[in-house]
């Protein structure tokens, strides 16, 4: 799965991603915008036999949702111009959870991870958080 996930990276111009490292559904998942305008999620559970037989456990794989159009590719462009190239957001050290954003832009990688508002008075994910605003950018297209 993890060759599989790293063959789709490879193609990678947009993601949001989550790792928890505490907790019975242990992993990191997702979503990838390729070069080719596919969306994917992906899940990977780390504690994957420990929890194979619970039927409430995240389903463990890659997903393609659709195929973006060129007015959604824009709104990733405007996005990826806006918020995450700007210098709204700093980065926080949170333990045992992460979360993150990383696209390519003129080739080169960029990546953010935990990035919150510059100067906010509290850490609040739905307030400040840089993920935040991503994944709703994402369902917005989903």
């Amino acid at each position: 799965m993890q060759k599989k996930l790293d063959n789709l990276k490879e193609k990678m111009i947009f993601e949001i991603s989550y790792w928890g490292g505490l907790g019975k559904y242990a992993g990191k998942g997702g979503y990838i915008l390729t070069s080719d305008y596919e969306l994917y999620e992906y899940r990977i559970n780390s504690l994957s036999d420990f929890i194979k037989n619970d039927p409430y456990a995240p389903k463990e794989g890659i997903f393609k949702i659709k195929t973006i159009t060129a007015s959604e590719y824009k709104k990733i462009v405007k996005f990826i111009e806006t918020e995450i190239l700007s210098d709204k957001y700093e980065s926080y050290n949170l333990r045992d959870a992460g979360y993150g954003v990383a696209c390519v832009y003129n080739g080169k990688i960029i990546n953010a991870y935990n990035c919150f508002l510059k100067n906010s008075e509290q850490l609040n994910y739905e307030g400040s958080s840089l993920y935040y605003k991503a994944s709703k950018l994402i369902s917005s297209l989903t």
